[in-house]
């Protein structure tokens, strides 16, 4: 199956890569992926006649579904938070560069924020582009889609505790375009997953067993998201 891409709004692209969905975004001066979906590693597919000026790839963390396509690029920016677990899972010869929240990068004419979301990930970030108004916001924020909070790395106490944070750029974000799932969403489902989250640790719904990649889950069924906890 090839990867699709579309055109989201001017200079900005969804890539479509078998239920995981990664982005790149042009500004005046380079260009930028932000995370390399789970299957791509053809550069020339996906970026194109902006091959020579993307600067690289944003992983809103490093989870494999994420970065496939990171070694296609000298340079991978990421929260320091996430580097353990990033060479933990693969080699790498590329340079990681460490970013931390309040971090601009700027595109030409085009800057992207780093906010700092914590809960599915230590370091799991999400990417504000000031143009547009638009969240990049990884794994954390989906609908009626699975959660992936059971491994190591995960912690539930933590998710509702980051999208509160998060709530701080409300009046910030029009859209929000999740990695998985529906898309755009908007900020009514931060209340939404935050209110379910705080249901799920209190014990106020009631979860299932299952198996997933051969490990034993708790499966959480809330009206906007679906919580895979251990």
């Amino acid at each position: 199956m090839a990867i699709v891409k579309r055109e989201i709004c001017e200079d900005t692209w969804a890539l479509e890569d078998k239920g995981v969905r990664f982005f790149l975004l042009k500004g005046t001066e380079s260009s930028v992926l932000i995370d390399s979906g789970m299957h791509w590693t053809c550069i020339d597919d996906i970026l194109g006649d902006l091959k020579d000026t993307c600067m690289g790839v944003i992983n809103t963390h490093a989870d494999r579904d994420h970065t496939s396509g990171n070694d296609c690029f000298e340079d991978v920016y990421m929260s320091a938070a996430e580097f353990a677990h990033y060479y933990h899972s693969g080699r790498h010869t590329h340079r990681v560069h460490a970013l931390f929240e309040g971090d601009v990068i700027d595109l030409g004419d085009r800057e992207l924020e780093v906010i700092s979301v914590p809960g599915h990930t230590p370091g799991s970030i999400m990417i504000l582009d000031q143009k547009t108004h638009i969240l990049f916001s990884g794994d954390p924020i989906q609908e009626n889609n699975g959660i992936f909070m059971f491994g190591e790395n995960r912690n539930m106490y933590a998710f509702p505790e980051g999208l509160r944070h998060l709530l701080e750029w409300e009046d910030e974000i029009e859209e929000i375009w999740p990695c998985h799932g529906k898309a755009p969403l908007y900020i009514d489902i931060v209340y939404d997953l935050i209110e379910e989250a705080e249901q799920v640790i209190a014990g106020d719904i009631p979860g299932t067993k299952e198996t997933k990649f051969d490990k034993e889950i708790t499966v959480y069924r809330t009206d906007h998201a679906v919580f895979l906890c251990d």
